[in-house]
């Protein structure tokens, strides 16, 4: 399982590095495929450095996953799925165009995913008994009263 959420992670680091470069690269190319606005230079590139700052997170996330990152990649797939999606499909700042709509269905799947994987890592830990091989014993809930 640690294998698959470290995979997860890498596809979202890569889909971000991949948007950051081409914002760097091909920054007017880049803005018409994600907004219908008018280009900005400055916002392309604060753009960039922003999807490279997560690309960034995702990368060190998938090389050492501890429940705490995974979830809060999880949970930054999330908030970009929700606002892009809402860009796209409601406000129409966003051109549904295939790129974007691969990268809005991936980013979503991964999200999710990371979502399943880490609540199923933290049932799997909470049916784990603690140190020492056994699990306590339950206090009684009615104690006897001494005289």
């Amino acid at each position: 399982m640690r294998g698959h959420v470290q995979l997860a992670l890498g596809l979202a680091a890569l889909l971000y590095l991949v948007w950051a470069i081409t914002f760097l690269v091909a920054p007017e190319t880049a803005h018409q495929m994600v907004n219908t606005g008018a280009y900005n230079p400055g916002m392309a590139g604060m753009f960039a450095a922003a999807l490279f700052g997560l690309g960034a997170m995702l990368l060190i996330a998938s090389a050492e996953p501890e429940p705490g990152i995974v979830a809060a990649a999880a949970a930054a797939l999330a908030v970009v799925a929700v606002i892009a999606a809402y860009q796209m499909l409601i406000a129409k700042y966003m051109p549904q165009q295939g790129m974007t709509v691969v990268s809005l269905l991936l980013n979503s799947a991964l999200a999710a995913y990371l979502f399943v994987m880490q609540a199923q890592a933290a049932q799997e830990s909470a049916a784990t008994p603690a140190r020492g091989g056994r699990a306590r014993p339950k206090a009684s809930t009615a104690k006897k009263r001494r005289r």
